[in-house]
């Protein structure tokens, strides 16, 4: 199986220290590696790291998800290993992802897990505003994605099978094949930070192939400060609008069901989120993003 890794980044310069730190010592090595940047012009440059050859594009196109259909335009691979460019692998994550996607055709991709933004379990508050939310009759919430595309990262375990399904993928680092992504994989909708641009990808794989969390791919995330992260009212309000498109696009939602339970999701994490900015008046800018967001939502509906 021949992988291509296709990395975005709106850096000038592709910090290749960050992203593959430890290539020499991977177990299993990409086939190639594309980088898509932001450029004032589209060029591309051609080299190679550890071994393995670099296409380095420049190009006008902003947002991840465009960079990403980009790279897997230009990309050769039998499968993609879509990685965030802050991203550290660890030595058996890419060698444990392409043998699940090889030892069973039915998968469509897998994805690893983050040591530093791993599972956490759920308490009485948040268990309480789930089921509220759509997660009635679910157990586990580990790798699930319920109601109004509330998504949960999957729960690591030890020992016994090697893959297990989940509702979602993170594109931080996940390998898919190639025949299983939809032409584009990323629609133009998702713009600038591409928020939930995953979820939307991953929703649209799983219906037709199984996606799944690979109990031995394991990566660190270096998160890189940026300015699109700084502003949290953007943020939110774009989660809230690309959460409503997913639902309707995606799911088949109607627009009313979809801006209802986007708004019965609000009201329910408002209490958790007022103590959140009354302990820290910085986050108050969630708040406006969840009003603006919600007043554009209803906006479409009628």
């Amino acid at each position: 199986m021949k992988i291509s890794a296709v990395i975005p980044t709106c850096e000038a310069t592709w910090n290749a220290g960050i992203t593959f730190r430890s290539l020499p010592e991977l177990s299993r090595k990409p086939d190639e590696i594309i980088v898509v940047m932001d450029g004032g012009k589209e060029e591309v440059e051609e080299t190679s790291l550890a071994g393995v050859p670099v296409k380095i594009f420049q190009t006008r196109q902003r947002g991840a998800a465009a960079k990403r259909n980009l790279g897997v335009e230009k990309s050769a691979g039998d499968a993609v290993l879509f990685v965030d460019d802050d991203i550290e692998f660890r030595p058996d994550c890419l060698k444990a992802m392409e043998r699940c996607l090889e030892h069973d055709a039915s998968i469509g991709g897998g994805w690893s897990f983050i040591e530093n933004q791993a599972f956490r379990e759920p308490g009485i508050y948040s268990r309480m505003v789930y089921w509220l939310a759509g997660g009635r009759g679910i157990k586990d919430f580990g790798g699930r994605c319920f109601g109004p595309m509330i998504n949960i990262y999957a729960r690591p375990w030890k020992g016994g099978e090697e893959f297990r399904k989940s509702d979602w993928m993170s594109t931080g680092c996940v390998l898919y094949r190639r025949k299983a992504l939809p032409k584009p994989p990323f629609e133009p909708g998702f713009t600038g930070y591409s928020f939930m641009e995953d979820v939307a990808l991953s929703r649209r794989v799983q219906k037709k192939w199984k996606i799944g969390a690979v109990r031995d791919a394991w990566v660190f995330h270096h998160t890189k400060p940026a300015p699109y992260k700084n502003n949290a009212a953007q943020l939110h309000e774009m989660g809230l609008m690309n959460r409503f498109h997913i639902l309707q696009e995606v799911e088949g939602w109607g627009g009313m069901k979809a801006a209802w339970a986007i708004t019965w999701m609000e009201l329910l994490f408002l209490p958790s989120k007022a103590r959140e900015i009354y302990n820290r008046p910085s986050k108050i800018g969630s708040l406006k993003g969840s009003i603006s967001g919600l007043a554009k939502i209803w906006r479409k509906v009628f």
